[in-house]
């Protein structure tokens, strides 16, 4: 018998097995949990979320938590009645590309007529970007204005 080819062989077959424990360890604890937030050096937000959510939850030092798209770019409600283009150049939709239209439970999508897109609301309010955050924990649109807020509990 060649030692050198069991060696060989061993090896591959247990690179092939770490690879699917891998896997398939990440997707348990994916299901496991919906986010993993943590705090960089900075007291920045680090948000993960699994594979598949619409939004997630944002922790903030200052402010507790906030809502967030699936990566966790902060989201916005306003209280002004309308959004017209001007409007929308800062404040983009966060659209909901591919859904269907309802409002059962706090996350819904609606057609915003002023958008023209399938728009994500939550507790029936549209949800919307600011243009002025750039990163994950940026929250610059907050109290903009004295009309558009962080959607928090």
């Amino acid at each position: 018998m060649d030692t050198r080819k069991i060696v060989v062989g061993l090896i591959a077959v247990a690179i092939v097995l770490s690879v699917f424990w891998f896997f398939g360890w990440q997707a348990w604890v994916g299901g496991m949990q919906s986010l993993v937030p943590s705090y960089d050096e900075k007291g920045a937000a680090q948000v993960s979320s699994k594979t598949g959510d619409i939004v997630s939850v944002v922790p903030n030092v200052s402010l507790g938590e906030y809502l967030g798209d699936a990566v966790g770019m902060a989201l916005y409600t306003t209280t002004k009645e309308t959004c017209d283009s001007a409007c929308l150049s800062v404040w983009p939709p966060f659209e909901a590309v591919g859904a269907s239209p309802n409002e059962n439970g706090r996350l819904g999508v609606r057609m915003n007529d002023e958008a023209g897109v399938l728009q994500y609301t939550w507790d029936g309010k549209f949800l919307y970007y600011y243009k002025g955050d750039e990163k994950v924990g940026d929250i610059n649109g907050h109290e903009f204005g004295g009309v558009w807020s962080l959607v928090r509990e």
